[in-house]
């Protein structure tokens, strides 16, 4: 998640409007005033809580700004600035209105938020140029009205009553540092909802292609029950997995390989049928470590009828494996949980915790 800060700000105007924001007795940094503060604290806090910053070094923000990200946790321990912290484009020396449009534009567009601090200047000055391309590019714009100016005249003018609704709390927030972590707050319920919409269009797009499925048996002792999950959900046609079913049983084992090799590359998936036998199984063994390689999320069922009889003890051994060796899903008794009126939702349950 990447903010861009706006750095239109003149320290001489606003050093006394923001000291109101605040109790003299407060404690935040003694050596910087209330303004300096707020962008040290501002840089500082962005970074711990996993944000990057896009920023031009202007006059009073980017050096105040980049002296937070240096105070924070990560670069305190690492005595160094990691170069994804922060991106600062000075625009100081950049003359011409039509390359600093073309430099804000390619900061906006490496970015989800824009937050708007102080500024200057009227509809034709950079942070409303700022305002405009953020708007244009549909990102998240914040413009902090308790910090006056430009900021203020954009929450006041530009926004509509639902956003400015959404801002409330920085209208009526005096605190330095609670404004800033309220801010954070803005911030993550912004990046949870994009990350939701992502998933929501993967999940539309996997919808469409399908999503296909391993299935990794003893095939003496578990043919039927494998037949059985493929006959469910192959045969439902509102869900969006397929298992791959191979199409005739070979002897030769390079052919087997071969034939595992390629299909589970094509698998999000692998289905993991467990008998007591199944660990000692050379083609499966073989099936484990091709998902894994793969990255597949495993569906571990525990074939838990007579045959096997697992005592509390084994079953537990079988947990601890599945937890050491795998990235996988809870492990299922195919009868105690009821496998064939659950298998399609055991998937389901897996895309939704899954990286797919």
């Amino acid at each position: 998640m990447k903010i861009l800060l706006y750095e239109r700000i003149y320290q001489i105007h606003f050093k006394e409007y923001l000291r109101k924001m605040i109790k003299k007795k407060q404690k935040h940094n003694l050596n910087l005033n209330p303004p300096e503060s707020f962008l040290t604290i501002l840089g500082r806090d962005l970074v711990d809580n996993g944000f990057h910053i896009y920023t031009g070094f202007g006059a009073g923000v980017g050096n105040y700004i980049l002296a937070g990200v240096l105070q924070s946790k990560k670069n305190r321990q690492n005595g160094e600035v990691i170069n994804d912290d922060i991106h600062i484009s000075s625009m100081m020396s950049v003359k011409d209105v039509e390359n600093k449009n073309r430099i804000r534009r390619k900061m906006i567009e490496q970015c989800s938020s824009s937050i708007i601090v102080f500024g200057y200047g009227d509809e034709n000055s950079g942070t409303y140029q700022e305002y405009n391309i953020a708007k244009e590019e549909e990102k998240n714009v914040i413009p902090m009205e308790k910090t006056g100016f430009a900021a203020k005249e954009i929450y006041n003018e530009k926004l509509s009553e639902e956003e400015k609704k959404e801002l409330l709390f920085l209208e009526k927030e005096n605190k330095i540092s609670v404004a800033i972590k309220e801010l954070i707050n803005l911030l993550e319920q912004h990046k949870k909802k994009k990350e939701i919409e992502l998933k929501e269009k993967i999940y539309s797009g996997i919808a469409l292609s399908g999503i296909k499925v391993f299935i990794s048996y003893h095939y003496e002792s578990d043919n039927e029950i494998a037949k059985k999950i493929v006959e469910i959900v192959n045969g439902e046609k509102t869900n969006m997995f397929t298992i791959i079913e191979e199409e005739k049983k070979s002897e030769d084992s390079t052919a087997i390989k071969t034939w595992v090799n390629e299909e589970i590359l094509k698998t999000k998936f692998t289905i993991l049928l467990i008998s007591k036998e199944t660990f000692n199984r050379k083609y499966v063994s073989y099936e484990i470590q091709k998902s894994k390689e793969n990255k597949n999320t495993f569906i571990p069922i525990l074939i838990d009828n007579e045959s096997n009889k697992f005592t509390k003890p084994q079953i537990n051994h079988i947990k601890r494996k599945l937890l050491s060796d795998m990235n996988c899903e809870p492990l299922r008794g195919w009868y105690k949980d009821n496998g064939e009126e659950n298998i399609v939702q055991w998937l389901n349950d897996a895309l939704h915790v899954s990286d797919v």
